[in-house]
């Protein structure tokens, strides 16, 4: 995008998946490309922009992780919910 954003976009083939568009906030060629931190996927339902992690929001491989302790590959991926609900998220990141 013209301010350095990337956006990604993923329409999966699965009923229960929907649209998913990631945003990098800082582009793709600066660090740390990493879900939770500077890269939030957000999922196009029933009409909606639901951030990942909103409870109506669904993957095809199972949970939606947010967690500091997790270092899991696609943990972050549900942290777009938390920015919107925790007042200090930015001061306790995921790893």
């Amino acid at each position: 995008m013209a301010d350095g954003m990337f956006l990604m976009v993923n329409n999966s083939n699965k009923a229960n998946n929907n649209l998913v568009l990631t945003v990098d906030v800082n582009g793709i060629a600066k660090k740390p490309n990493a879900w939770g931190h500077d890269l939030f996927s957000f999922q196009i339902k029933g009409g909606k922009v639901l951030p990942m992690g909103h409870p109506m929001t669904t993957t095809t491989w199972g949970t939606l992780p947010c967690d500091i302790s997790n270092s899991d590959r696609h943990n972050g991926i549900g942290c777009a919910y938390q920015v919107f609900v925790q007042k200090d998220y930015f001061k306790n990141l995921p790893k």
